[in-house]
């Protein structure tokens, strides 16, 4: 005699944070045991299909907000059963895998699942580079800005609590990649939160939508000294209706400056076709002598690539120098040439320009012209005169 899938089915109702899981198992029938598993855990979406990744279910609808992080319900399905625990993220590279519960198939608990004493790298756990990408991915969606675009909101949404009088946010979970070129001179010591600031907001239009690139700077609690570098990030924002989407996020662009600041001065332009590149302009003084850089990141494939980095420091106390750079179409559209001018100037004697010419080639940017070094003359009366008038 056949017995009916009603009378070998046994349910198990299992809470979750907000999230409430049905569980059906009948430990006499394999059939049942087999059954599809988004049947057996309704609203949880599977995190990939191979490997650790294809275990792990995850709840889309209720992922929250934890301070600057985000808190994710999880599943882990085994061949015996499954484990229920809670994942927090700052949605970039850490993963921190809190203490859960073991039940059997059949819903009945058995022994603690073991968690993570602290935030780790994801990509360091199978499975949780994709369930972070994933559920990041939901979580993202979901953050905007209502109405007017706001720095105080926008340094809150990304990084954590903002306090007006500082003007910055406090980010609390940062792990600046150790293989970050020049990481150790931002001078970060542990467990000390960072402070975050917004130096440049940036308004451009691509795809027929309105957009923001949103600049930080971040250094450690106490400030940097004159050699530390500040931390660059960059946000993208795109209006959506009456709120404004983050788009993508990259807090750890480049380790940069001097004294805690990343530069002074922020372009966004044109660097190919399809291509925008933030241009970051600074200045430093060592013993009364001037130094100027241009740092440059093109955005492409969503991420920020770096070219080369060009600058020049006076010869004398008295010599001034400022640097620009722009974009010129040329042979490859794709990638326009990048030109960086650098003007000398010094009293009694006519302003010098310098100019380097960086091309496309292969998959680089490659110095192809640059000029002579300054070597002053005296200036006329002519240019004495057009000097006073500027």
């Amino acid at each position: 005699m056949k017995t009916s899938k009603r009378s070998c089915v046994r349910h198990a109702a299992l809470l979750i944070g907000t999230s409430t899981i049905l569980l059906t198992g009948c430990g006499k029938n394999s059939q049942q045991q087999a059954e599809k598993t988004e049947e057996r855990f309704p609203g949880y979406e599977q995190v990939g299909t191979t490997g650790e990744a294809a275990q792990l279910r995850f709840s889309p609808s209720d992922i929250a907000r934890s301070g600057s992080g985000y808190v994710i319900h999880v599943v882990k399905i085994f061949p015996q059963g499954y484990a229920t625990f809670d994942v927090v993220t700052n949605c970039r590279d850490t993963t921190q895998r809190m203490k859960g519960t073991q039940y059997s198939n059949d819903g009945t608990a058995g022994s603690s699942y073991a968690g993570n004493d602290a935030p780790v790298q994801a990509k360091s756990e199978p499975g949780m580079i994709d369930l972070m990408t994933k559920a990041c991915e939901k979580a993202m969606s979901a953050r905007a800005i209502l109405g007017p675009f706001s720095e105080s909101a926008a340094l809150e949404l990304l990084y954590g609590p903002y306090d007006a009088k500082t003007m910055s946010a406090s980010w609390s979970d940062a792990a600046v990649p150790p293989d970050l070129p020049w990481a150790e001179n931002l001078q970060i010591k542990a467990g000390e939160d960072l402070l975050v600031t917004n130096v440049a907001t940036l308004a451009y239009s691509a795809d027929g939508k309105e957009k923001k690139v949103f600049v930080t700077n971040a250094v450690q609690e106490n400030g940097g000294c004159h050699a530390c570098t500040g931390l660059l990030g960059v946000a993208i924002f795109v209006k959506d209706g009456s709120q404004w989407k983050l788009e993508s996020n990259e807090p750890y662009v480049a380790s940069m400056g001097a004294s805690g600041s990343v530069g002074g001065k922020f372009e966004w332009i044109p660097a190919g076709d399809n291509i925008y590149a933030l241009v970051v302009s600074g200045g430093d003084m060592h013993q009364g002598i001037i130094s100027v850089s241009t740092s440059v990141f093109a955005l492409e494939n969503g991420k920020f690539v770096p070219l080369p980095v060009d600058g020049a420091e006076a010869e004398a106390e008295n010599e001034g120098i400022e640097v620009s750079t722009a974009f010129l179409k040329g042979k490859n559209p794709s990638h326009y040439d990048m030109k960086v001018t650098l003007s000398y100037t010094m009293p009694g004697q006519r302003r010098y320009i310098e100019n380097h010419l960086y091309q496309y080639v292969g998959d680089k940017y490659v110095l192809v012209q640059k000029d002579d070094p300054p070597q002053f003359v005296k200036a006329s009366d002519d240019d004495a005169s057009a000097s006073s008038k500027n």
